[in-house]
Parts: C-alpha cells; sequence; structure tokens
C-alpha cells in the first residue's frame, strides 16, 4: 500500500471538498492517485460532479481585450493578492493582452516567444522573468486563449469578480443584427451566463463520449449502492444523465435572469424578437488557479 502522506491528503481535500478522513480512505483505496482517489470519492456518493477537481490557491489576474475582429484573454498569476494590483502588475497584464491581439498566438508556448513592443520587444517570457527581480514576487503566465471574430460573427466578453473569471463568447448570426441591441444584449447575457454557470460546452453533443460513459458508470454504482431495482437502472442513468447535461451543457441550463426557462429558449425568443437568427459557436472561460 501507498503510503499517504498529509499534502496529499491536504490536496485532495481541496480539490474535492470531502473531509480528511475520507480523504485519507479514497487514496488508501487507489494507491495515493489523486485524480483516482476523486473519482472514488464520486462513486460513493461523497461529492458530486460540481465539485470540480483541478482547483489551484494562486492569486493574479484574468485579462481580457477584444479588438481588430480577434478577442485574447491572458491569465497571469502571482503569489499574493496585493502584487495583482500592483502597477508594474497590471502594465505587464496589459502589454500581453495587446501582444496577444497583433500576434494571435497559436498556443502558449508560441506567445512566450512573441516580442513586447511595451518592452523594448524583448520576448514575453524573458520580460516576465525580469518582472520577477523587479516585483520581488514569483510571476507566472499560465494560459491563453485566443477567439477570431471571422464574418458572421461577433465575439463578446465579461471578466467578473475583479479579474477572478473571464469569459470569450462568440455570437453567430447576422453583420447588422450582431451590432444592434438585442444582439449586443444577448451577448453580454450569454458571457455572464459562462461566467456564473460554468457550463462545459455548448451542447451535449459536444461532450466527449468517455466523459459520457465514465458519468453513467458513476450514476449506475450510486443508483446501486441506493438499492435501486436492477431492472430500472438504465431509466434512472439516463435521468442523471440528463440532469448531467442540463447542468454542463450551456443550451440547456436554466437562464440566469429568467430561471423558469432554458438558454435555448431564451436565444430563440431573442431571435424572433430581432427577425434575425442568433446561435453560440463558441465560448472559453478561465477561472484564477483553476484547470
Amino acid at each position: 500500500m501507498a503510503e499517504i502522506s498529509a499534502t496529499m491528503v491536504k490536496e485532495l481535500r481541496e480539490r474535492s471538498g470531502a473531509g480528511m478522513m475520507l480523504c485519507k480512505k479514497a487514496l488508501q483505496e487507489t494507491a495515493g492517485d489523486v485524480n483516482a482517489a476523486i473519482e472514488y470519492l464520486r462513486k460513493q456518493g461523497e461529492i458530486t460532479a460540481g465539485k470540480r477537481a483541478g482547483r489551484a490557491a494562486k492569486e493574479g489576474k484574468i485579462g481580457i481585450l477584444v479588438q481588430d475582429g480577434r478577442g485574447v484573454m491572458v491569465e497571469l498569476n502571482s503569489e499574493t493578492d496585493f502584487v495583482a494590483r500592483n502597477k508594474d502588475f497590471l502594465v505587464l497584464l496589459d502589454s500581453l493582452l495587446a501582444a496577444a491581439v497583433k500576434a494571435a498566438p497559436a498556443d502558449l508556448d508560441a506567445f512566450n516567444q512573441t516580442p513586447l513592443a511595451d518592452f523594448q520587444n524583448k520576448k514575453v517570457q524573458d520580460v516576465v522573468s525580469e518582472k520577477i527581480g523587479t516585483i520581488g514576487e514569483n510571476i507566472q503566465l499560465r494560459r491563453i486563449s485566443v477567439l477570431d471574430q471571422p464574418a458572421g460573427t461577433r465575439v463578446f466578453s465579461y471578466v467578473h469578480m475583479g479579474g477572478k473569471i473571464g469569459v470569450l463568447l462568440r455570437l453567430k448570426g447576422e453583420d447588422g443584427a450582431l451590432n444592434g441591441d438585442k444582439g449586443a444584449e444577448l451577448g453580454k447575457d450569454l458571457a455572464m451566463q459562462v461566467a456564473a454557470a460554468n457550463p462545459l460546452t455548448v451542447r451535449r453533443e459536444e461532450i466527449a463520449r468517455e466523459k459520457i460513459e465514465s458519468e453513467s458508470a458513476i450514476f449506475r454504482e450510486l443508483a446501486l449502492k441506493e438499492g435501486k431495482p436492477e431492472k430500472i437502472l438504465d431509466r434512472i442513468v439516463q435521468g442523471r444523465l440528463n440532469k448531467f447535461f442540463q447542468e454542463n451543457c450551456l443550451l440547456e441550463q436554466p437562464f440566469i435572469k429568467e430561471t423558469e426557462k432554458s438558454v435555448s429558449k431564451h436565444i430563440d425568443e431573442t431571435s424572433k424578437g430581432a427577425g434575425a437568427e442568433f446561435s453560440v459557436d463558441a465560448f472559453v472561460r478561465f477561472q484564477l488557479g483553476a484547470e
């Protein structure tokens, strides 16, 4: 049996929200594998899918810039919230966003090699390293996302809790309607929806087959533990899967401003009111410190 350290138990407690003894037992049952322990706790009914794994205790800020037909979002981490409000830190974040909009890097590695105009065209990774010495605290450029805005689309953004959560959302529709009052309000509302409700995908068809199979297995095992008859297990599993989709697929979630209707219905109603069809094409959501 693997030796279970206090550090491992602490990490599992932070990621799952379960009690210390439960976490220790789960780690013992899974040979110290934290991710497997989370699945074990779920199968025991101790935690739910709503308690997302992957949280990390990091400070910093998420920044967004939508400009020149493109939306970019960057997470810049620091050790303390105090430094995240420091002028030098905020100037660096603004420079990173301006460079990202211009360069549209394919990934973080590419962005780290991008020159920063505000810092004598030094590479991003070099400027960040220099800032560690200047500010006196560890600074990390953690991730970046780029969402282009082709014809017939518009990118909306939303930043929540002073940079703790950020969202980019791309809405499809006729250009005139997207830039009209109804299109603008819809885009803003949907970006807020993603920030608040944290969906996994736009629609259920986009959830990976492996994820659905994993959830189904967990729901089946829970039903068996609850003593449900074998003949109705399939129906129970499907019902719980439908609830999972309603919680995790944007179009099926209750609309945050009118929870008696779904996001999909709200989009349909807005489309009719505007005389133009709107649809969500894509979204990206960052939460500070989360996976």
